[in-house]
């Protein structure tokens, strides 16, 4: 069985097209393949309570003009559509994303990590909604199978943070410093955003085809 370690953040439109393209790829390659998805903040200085739109915190960050990070959104969101995806987060509000992880924690006690990690990045990136509200975080996790009392148990204090740390020490450990980055059996690091031909190829030479 081939073990994949997947670090990407929910606000994060290429992760979100990297899980496409992954699930694609181990479908289309056939092999035995597990994919544990660890925390990642692209943005760990982002407030817990937004004070602006992603679009304009994205524009401080690159040092670009609205106009020209809008470019930079729309040429994600034409990547995204050829994959079924609509992206329209532009006005989203922008914030932290340590809840959102470890309700992706919780998911993963549940087998349902996957799902739960399309949920979270539908509400943000295809709805625009904030992964600072409780609510938003918790239909999300629930669509995404998880149990509602869980869940609300989960959001009210402050569990699996330590899990979350753990992950983002990790990383930094593997040494990812971008994401999507993938950790194939603890020996193959793939970082950044990879065709789905790309990761089949992957996938038969760690399976010796």
């Amino acid at each position: 069985m081939t073990r994949i370690e997947a670090w990407a953040d929910v606000t994060c439109p290429w992760c979100w097209i990297g899980q496409h393209r992954l699930e694609r790829a181990i479908a289309a390659a056939g092999y035995d393949v597990t994919v544990r998805y660890r925390s990642f903040h692209i943005d760990p200085g982002a407030p817990r309570v937004p004070t602006e739109s992603t679009l304009s915190a994205l524009a401080r960050k690159i040092g670009r003009s609205p106009a020209e990070t809008r470019q930079v959104m729309e040429h994600a969101a034409k990547v995204a559509a050829t994959l079924g995806l609509t992206f329209d987060h532009a006005d989203a509000p922008h914030a932290h994303t340590l809840d959102a992880h470890r309700v992706l924690h919780l998911a993963a006690e549940h087998g349902a990590q996957a799902s739960v990690k399309h949920a979270l990045h539908a509400a943000y990136l295809a709805r625009g909604e904030s992964m600072a509200d409780v609510d938003v975080l918790r239909h999300a996790a629930v669509s995404g199978g998880l149990p509602e009392d869980e869940v609300s148990e989960l959001l009210a204090g402050d569990a699996l943070t330590a899990a979350v740390a753990a992950d983002l020490q990790w990383a930094r450990q593997v040494g990812v410093t971008a994401v999507p980055a993938l950790l194939v059996d603890d020996t193959y690091l793939l970082v950044g955003d990879q065709p789905a031909e790309v990761l089949q190829d992957m996938l038969r030479q760690v399976n010796g085809d």
